[in-house]
């Protein structure tokens, strides 16, 4: 499980101009689906968990694609959330 939760996670070690080429070159945002949510293409949402994560944590490619979310500006999270994806290994 954690190795496809990894793989929604752009390789931060890269500074953000190579990010951006990296997610480019690509045109692929991997996302981490809502635990709520069904899977079926009709009903996929976003982890707004990963996605607070994400955004603090500079994933430079979902910054992008935030820009043109309707409701981005709504996002509130309840609770302690992890502040990167290496505390989730060990919690």
């Amino acid at each position: 499980m954690h190795q496809k939760l990894r793989d929604t996670i752009p390789n931060l070690e890269l500074d953000p101009i190579e990010q951006l080429k990296e997610f480019l070159a690509t045109g692929e945002l991997k996302i981490m689906a809502c635990h709520e949510s069904t899977g079926n293409e009709n009903d996929k949402q976003h982890c707004i968990g990963w996605v607070h994560n994400q955004l603090i944590n500079n994933n430079i490619p979902l910054r992008i694609e935030m820009m043109t979310c309707e409701n981005g500006g709504e996002i509130e999270v309840y609770g302690e959330q992890y502040e990167s994806f290496k505390d989730t290994l060990n919690p």
